[in-house]
């Protein structure tokens, strides 16, 4: 789906998850926005983060649109500077996420409506689970075939 490096991941890359009628899974996620600043969307961003990385990693894109879980529309996000964001979004990894993720990458593609989608490639960790300790949150995160829950013990 999207195993080639991630810096290759173009528009068409995207467009085929949406002709080919993808569906989210344990591995994909697709998300419309980008995750604002408020606690509540960064606690979701992380807790979507490391759900993928206590299960066996996969990909979050942001930027395209699903209807039940199928990738349906590639409408893209409005960034004035999409590095600024990365460095936001990596931040908020650095300092909410205990232990510390290693090998998240993150890629912007252009898209020729003059919008961007934005790639994040998250590894299946060996030093899982990672728990979500923003703001003195508590929590751990799975991922299966139908998104999200929370490990409970």
């Amino acid at each position: 789906m999207l195993e080639q490096p991630i810096d290759t991941i173009d528009e068409a890359s995207l467009f085929r998850l949406i002709d080919n009628q993808v569906a989210e899974g344990r591995d994909l996620d697709f998300k419309r926005d980008l995750p604002g600043g408020n606690d509540e969307e960064t606690r979701e961003f992380l807790a979507d983060v490391t759900a993928m990385a206590n299960a066996q990693g996969g990909h979050i894109i942001y930027g395209i649109e699903e209807d039940a879980g199928l990738a349906v529309r590639l409408p893209g996000l409005e960034v004035a500077d999409p590095d600024a964001q990365i460095l936001r979004l990596e931040g908020k990894l650095q300092t909410g996420v205990d232990p510390r993720l290693i090998g998240v990458q993150t890629h912007w593609v252009q898209l020729a409506n003059g919008r961007g989608a934005m790639i994040m490639r998250i590894p299946g960790s060996l030093s899982a689970p990672h728990r979500v300790t923003y703001k003195g949150s508590s929590r751990f995160w799975g991922r299966n075939s139908r998104g999200k829950y929370e490990l409970v013990s």
